[in-house]
């Protein structure tokens, strides 16, 4: 994706590591258990789980966003190049929203079952796309870094969002477009239960906190196999 391409640089720093996250992700793990991530960009929470002491694997659709090569794949979310056997599958950074439609979400969803051991754990983030969808907001809030200015515009098309995204940095401003299907909720626990999930937890943040549909800019989504 062209829109990947032009964050590869500075991905790490507009999106820098989530400590809560990474300590949420490796909450179900045990001592030197395996790890996925799904939609591992640069790889910089693989290579931490790693230096943590867990089996991590990435799996990365951009080849020039990985920049953390050890053990990760290049490859889609759809069609995971792995056996059943890890203890955790993680999906973040709105990542799941990249998918076609529900349909397509729900075979996605399924592949994170499929891959996972027995009282396995997949941690989903996705942005709260209830609310936006109520909202309809024009953009997101922008982001601003040491280097970087990356603004974040949205346009609403049929079922889905046209996602343009400006980034500045020194003298240069680039813009890129990608296609997102806002998966709600609702989609995310119908996707979950049909593939087969037994249990389904919704945070708003990935320090714990509970879920409000209504306000909650972001869905954090633990499902149990």
């Amino acid at each position: 994706m062209d829109f990947y391409r032009m964050l590869s640089e500075g991905y790490d720093e507009i999106f820098p590591y989530s400590p809560d996250a990474g300590s949420l992700v490796k909450s179900f793990a045990p001592s030197g258990g395996l790890i996925l991530d799904v939609g591992s960009a640069t790889g910089q929470y693989v290579k931490r789980y790693s230096r943590s002491g867990y089996k991590a694997y990435g799996l990365e659709y951009v080849p020039e966003l990985v920049h953390f090569r050890e053990n990760t794949a290049v490859g889609d979310m759809t069609d995971l190049p792995f056996s059943p056997v890890f203890d955790v599958v993680s999906c973040m950074g709105n990542t799941l929203a990249h998918c076609r439609n529900y349909t397509h979400a729900e075979n996605i969803v399924r592949g994170f079952y499929d891959v996972l051991k027995p009282q396995g754990t997949a941690v989903v983030q996705i942005l709260n796309y209830h609310r936006i969808l109520t909202v309809k907001p024009a953009s997101l809030p922008e982001i601003r870094t040491e280097h970087y200015v990356f603004r974040r515009n949205y346009e609403y098309i049929k079922n889905h969002i046209s996602f343009k995204g400006v980034l500045k940095g020194g003298r240069q401003s680039r813009t890129s477009t990608v296609t997102l299907y806002p998966l709600t909720p609702r989609e995310l626990l119908d996707a979950a239960m049909a593939a087969g999930f037994s249990f389904i937890e919704y945070m708003g943040s990935f320090k714990g906190a509970g879920f409000d549909m209504a306000e909650d800019f972001m869905l954090v989504a633990v499902l149990k196999k």
